[in-house]
């Protein structure tokens, strides 16, 4: 893929929130059937993240019916608001306002030049649309709750007094932040004029996966499809506007990737990158016309294993012309980026009182017991695709040994298992039988590592 390092920022407004708690899941307990290998995995732990997060990043889009206003006539826009992608987030509100701006001043008399006639909240869990509270040229909606990759709007109509003269239409969204937080806004500056165009478009914007899930450095990508459904009429100065937001969980938080970690390409001629978002001048539709952009991204630098993050493409789409249905022009969609290395763990069989056997991941190895190596890739699809995987395994800075792990026949749970190796002080006597000895000395470490994965454990006497 041809790729150009710069990052696509979406313009996010950060909220306080709570915390994000892991999940850990693990396999079931089996009985060993007479051999360390069976169940050799259990206890590996692969993160999930719920709960409410810190720092949350909420996203505004304002979506306006068109880009030209006119004078003492209704207009109407809407505010797409996007959760955070990891993070939910509590008590959201948001303020949104419309004034003229002329030379590049706004006017001082924007109450009497401008008003809501009304502007309503839509719960992200379908429940009713609630009124947006304020008077004058601002309105404040409450949101609440909103989940991570959460979406909902916020429909407002406006009107300009008659005779106000022609200039900016500003409209403004923001997050109630914090007394002190700084709060970035969303803002889209119209043409009041004193006759706008009268036909009406349907323009629509989608947007394509090619991929659920990549790995650091394999290349995906988002196709973004630009269309007019009318049939009979042309849309004129058609604008599309590009963001993207590129986050991974790295040294156990969620957090934006450095920019130097991603690459990213929007292979469209009309495309420029402006202020961190991609603004694409299609200029003229004809009816029933599609036009599409392809957007490609590669994560450059790979994650830690069990860490996982996002990379998630909005776009918005309008014209000069009236644009009936707002609700189709925006769009977005999401790839999940998962770790290339695999989770790696020294485990040890452990017999309750019932004979029951489990297999348990353990940072100390003592001399004659019995123990395995094993190594779980986050997802199949970076996993190497061979039925096995070699590590090396050192003991202290000695020379590495190879250790080949193996997918269990049927290949079910994915999980690569050494073959079962006892721990024996140098120079011993014991026969191994069917095991691999290893010998170490007390006090020594034993390292396995794949790649920048690794897991150790001390080894210690009976």
């Amino acid at each position: 893929m041809a790729a150009r390092k710069g990052l696509i920022l979406l313009a996010v407004l950060v909220l306080t929130a709570g915390t994000c708690v892991p999940v850990h899941g693990q396999e079931p307990v089996r009985k060993d059937p007479g051999g360390l290998m069976r169940g050799l995995a259990d206890g590996l732990e692969v993160e999930q993240p719920v709960g409410d997060g810190v720092n949350a990043q909420i996203g505004l889009t304002i979506l306006p019916q068109s880009d030209q206003a006119t004078v003492g006539a209704p207009y109407r826009f809407d505010v797409n608001i996007v959760g955070d992608p990891f993070y939910s987030a509590r008590n959201v509100s948001i303020r949104v306002s419309a004034r003229i701006r002329r030379a590049g001043q706004f006017s001082p008399a924007a109450d009497r030049e401008v008003r809501f006639d009304g502007a309503r909240v839509r719960a992200h869990d379908g429940s009713p649309e609630a009124a947006c509270t304020g008077t004058g040229v601002e309105r404040t909606c409450a949101v609440g709750s909103l989940p991570a990759q959460g979406e909902t709007k916020i429909a407002a109509s406006i009107r300009t007094a008659p005779g106000v003269r022609p200039g900016d239409l500003v409209l403004s969204a923001h997050v109630v932040s914090d007394p002190g937080r700084a709060a970035r806004p969303e803002t889209v500056a119209l043409v009041l004029v004193e006759r706008a165009r009268l036909s009406n478009v349907g323009l629509t914007i989608r947007i394509y996966n090619d991929t659920d899930i990549v790995g650091a450095g394999l290349d995906a990508g988002h196709m973004i499809r630009v269309r007019n459904a009318s049939y009979t009429e042309a849309a004129t100065a058609v604008l599309v506007e590009i963001r993207q937001r590129i986050g991974a969980n790295l040294k156990g938080t969620f957090q934006r990737l450095p920019d130097d970690g991603f690459k990213s390409l929007v292979s469209h001629p009309a495309c420029k990158l402006e202020e961190g978002i991609q603004r694409c001048a299609i200029g003229t539709l004809a009816a029933g016309q599609e036009v599409r952009i392809p957007v490609e991204f590669t994560i450059v630098a790979n994650l830690s294993p069990k860490r996982w993050g996002r990379v998630e493409t909005q776009a918005r789409v309008k014209s000069a012309e009236t644009d009936p249905d707002l609700g189709d022009n925006f769009a977005k969609a999401s790839t999940a980026v998962v770790s290339t290395l695999p989770e790696i763990a020294f485990l040890l069989s452990v017999s309750d009182a019932n004979g029951n056997t489990r297999v348990d991941p353990r940072e100390v190895v003592r001399s004659g017991e019995t123990f395995g190596i094993a190594a779980r890739f986050m997802d199949a699809l970076v996993e190497p695709g061979a039925y096995s995987i070699v590590l090396r395994l050192t003991i202290d800075k000695g020379a590495p040994l190879d250790v080949t792990l193996r997918l269990p026949a049927d290949r079910r749970d994915r999980i690569y298992r050494s073959s079962p190796m006892i721990l024996l002080p140098p120079k011993a006597p014991t026969d191994p039988g069917s095991r691999v000895p290893i010998y170490a000395a007390s006090g020594s470490r034993l390292t396995a590592t794949y790649g920048k994965a690794e897991a150790s454990a001390t080894v210690v006497d009976r």
